[in-house]
């Protein structure tokens, strides 16, 4: 007899539904298991730690329980084994039944939410995972300035289509800014980067909503090594209502108010402290260096038909000199938006060093060594930037900050 109950555990089985509603979506029962040798999948049972799997005779490789619900096994059995517990030969066995369709669409929110991010700190708080890509980085295998612009501009957008109240169709308005016809505009985007993550790296990008005095909505980003948990990148920006037929700014309504409620958080600060310093107009007369004839693209537009916000940030780099990057690293961006870009339009890109903010960061290198800093060369350099159109008016104002590199392969 023992013989006999050694070689029914190594056979398969097969659980009867008796009682089970085939449209059950998840449901447990008790049911009887029924030991048969004809079968594709075999049920072992290990009694020394109390554990069961299953195995499939014809692939010859150990199957996972929540796995028995593919079409293959549906093609052997009418029933589907989601979980079973140990049990002794002839027990009765625990088993979760579920409605094929909505296993599916569990499976599909399981995706989608590993590849748009999903809400957490009680839904307040949008979190997504991402790798830095082959297409993301530089010369040195770091990440682009570019690349993690992007980055969190897509965090605020999937944020966005998170928050009940905000439809899909339009990026962060509410029904009733949707009616007005009314929309979000930048005014401002501060990034601060203590280190480039690099090739490979996966990413935690942490985004969050509040409000900024009477009229604004801002956005905070964190950027994580998601391995270490160090903080690789913080970024705020601000926006403002506007309406998109008079081009005019909106103040911003209860109405609104009430309907963005479940997705603005209560923040004292910044992440970064925001540059309310207006920063220097710049002109062809005043600039170091200009670089004329960009031109906007059909494929530079945004879903509002305007210039991506990412595309600016090529075109203020575009009058940096060369000796710059290759010497130094960029660390901090300012960007105060003006004017939206249309498609075929012509811009200029003019640059300048700020003296006065390298000869300040200068000064304060030579405290804590007894005066003895590293002088002026190991200073951050600050460089003031803007583009324009043809007639000079202004597209933007923006600030960089580079450091020098140290032990860069």
């Amino acid at each position: 007899m023992a013989q006999q109950r050694n070689n029914m555990s190594t056979r398969s089985f097969q659980a009867a539904q008796t009682g089970v509603a085939a449209s059950a979506a998840v449901s447990k029962q008790r049911v009887r298991v029924s030991w048969v040798s004809n079968s594709s999948l075999r049920f072992n049972h290990h009694r020394p730690r109390r554990r069961c799997s299953l195995w499939d005779n014809k692939e010859q490789a150990a199957v996972p329980l929540r796995a028995a619900n593919a079409n293959k096994f549906n093609d052997h059995h009418h029933h589907l084994l989601l979980a079973a517990a140990a049990a002794e030969d002839d027990d009765d066995l625990e088993i979760a039944v579920a409605n094929p369709d909505e296993e599916e669409e569990e499976l599909h929110q399981l995706a989608a939410e590993s590849v748009h991010g999903s809400r957490v700190r009680q839904g307040r708080v949008h979190r997504q995972r991402v790798m830095v890509r082959s297409f993301d980085i530089d010369r040195h295998k770091k990440a682009t300035i570019a690349a993690l612009m992007r980055q969190i501009q897509d965090s605020a957008c999937n944020h966005a289509t998170r928050c009940s109240g905000v439809e899909l169709g339009r990026f962060a308005s509410t029904p009733f800014m949707t009616k007005n016809n009314l929309g979000w505009v930048i005014t401002c985007i501060q990034m601060v980067v203590d280190q480039y993550p690099a090739w490979r790296d996966v990413l935690q990008v942490d985004t969050w909503t509040y409000t900024v005095g009477k009229n604004g909505l801002a956005n905070d980003w964190v950027i994580l090594n998601e391995k270490t948990g160090q903080t690789l990148v913080r970024a705020t920006n601000t926006c403002v209502m506007m309406n998109y037929e008079t081009r005019r700014l909106h103040k911003f309504v209860q109405e609104v108010r009430d309907e963005l409620a479940c997705c603005i958080v209560p923040v004292e600060e910044s992440v970064i402290p925001k540059n309310e310093q207006r920063l220097p107009r710049l002109d062809f007369e005043t600039a170091e260096h200009v670089t004329s004839g960009l031109t906007s693209r059909w494929f530079d537009l945004d879903v509002n038909h305007h210039v991506n916000n990412v595309k600016y940030v090529d075109w203020i780099l575009d009058s940096v000199p060369r000796s710059l990057p290759e010497g130094h690293e960029l660390r901090e961006m300012t960007i105060q938006f003006r004017k939206e870009v249309a498609i075929d339009t012509v811009v200029h890109s003019l640059s300048r060093r700020n003296n006065s903010g390298t000869a300040a960061a200068a000064a304060g290198s030579g405290n804590g060594n007894g005066g003895q800093g590293h002088g002026a060369d190991d200073a951050p350099v600050e460089v003031d930037h803007l583009l324009c159109l043809e007639d000079g008016s202004e597209i933007l104002r923006a600030r960089t900050t580079w450091k020098p590199k140290k032990n860069l392969n």
